[in-house]
């Protein structure tokens, strides 16, 4: 019998260090796997695409099989990287191509515990932090880092005791 989907992902889960996040399953820090659950909708007990965050490569394996290779090759070969090390190289680089719709001071966040916030309500630290720990989707990544400066002038300004 073929593996599930779900039955890969979870004996990944238990191999590597994994945080659920929105929508995937972060592993190590440098792999995402996206994946429904759904048995009766997908062939193979479900439908999934891998996300390397240190290619910053998509993945779309066909088979649960295929998913598992991809997922361990990419885990073996970048998690004795360090997530730090990978994040100081590809943080300001995220989402450089993206051209879709832009957030503005007045959009609300979509997510996380500001949600349905306005941007410009936002305490900037978090702000920087969801940016730095990769905990953004590609329009708030342009947005922050758009404003990273005067964010991190923020910051250093109400440390200071001004404002």
């Amino acid at each position: 019998m073929k593996a599930l989907i779900s039955e890969v992902v979870d004996n990944l889960k238990s191999r590597y260090k994994s945080e659920q996040l929105q929508g995937c399953v972060r592993f190590e820090g440098v792999v995402d796997v996206y994946y429904m659950r759904k048995k009766s909708a997908y062939k193979n007990g479900g439908i999934a695409a891998i996300f390397s965050v240190a290619e910053e490569k998509w993945y779309y394996p066909k088979t649960a099989k295929e998913l598992e290779d991809i997922a361990v090759n990419q885990l073996e070969h970048w998690k004795d990287v360090g997530r730090q090390e990978i994040k100081k190289q590809k943080v300001m680089n995220r989402h450089d191509g993206y051209t879709g719709f832009k957030y503005t001071d007045q959009t609300k966040i979509p997510f996380g515990k500001h949600e349905g916030e306005k941007l410009a309500n936002i305490p900037a630290e978090y702000l920087i932090w969801l940016f730095e720990n990769n905990r953004t989707n590609p329009p708030l990544t342009v947005y922050v880092r758009e404003n990273l400066d005067n964010l991190r002038k923020e910051v250093a300004m109400k440390k200071k005791g001004i404002r």
